[in-house]
């Protein structure tokens, strides 16, 4: 995973949840807190979900879940393929929409160029 036009370290959705347990491990060592709550929003609360669940791997997931105190997921995208699609979308036909009306040509058409070269890595 990167970001648009990103052509560095492609990172997977497990490395992501590596981050996460990064962050509340120096959270309980630093500051001791009596209770921690993982809040995901969005592409976040997909990541907090995929992190509770371990991919599948009980043993991980009891040990991650036994970490925090409660989750709080908010608007979280689950059919991540369906959202990608509706988003490229909506934005394509916007471009095209604005490069018919002669309005940032060379914009619009870069900005087409590089959704359809990020699509190719999907």
């Amino acid at each position: 995973m990167g970001s648009w036009w990103s052509r560095g370290i492609r990172f997977t959705l497990n490395e992501f949840a590596r981050h996460v347990d990064g962050v509340i491990n120096i959270i309980q060592n630093r500051y001791e807190p009596q209770n921690i709550f993982l809040l995901g929003h969005s592409w976040g609360g997909f990541l907090s979900a995929h992190y509770l669940i371990a991919d599948g791997d009980t043993s991980l997931s009891a040990k991650r879940q036994n970490k925090i105190d409660g989750f709080i997921n908010l608007n979280a995208v689950f059919d991540v393929q369906q959202t990608i699609t509706n988003g490229v979308t909506f934005v394509s036909d916007y471009a095209n929409q604005e490069i018919s009306s002669g309005n940032d040509v060379k914009k619009w058409k870069k900005l087409l160029l590089g959704i359809m070269k990020e699509m190719e890595f999907l």
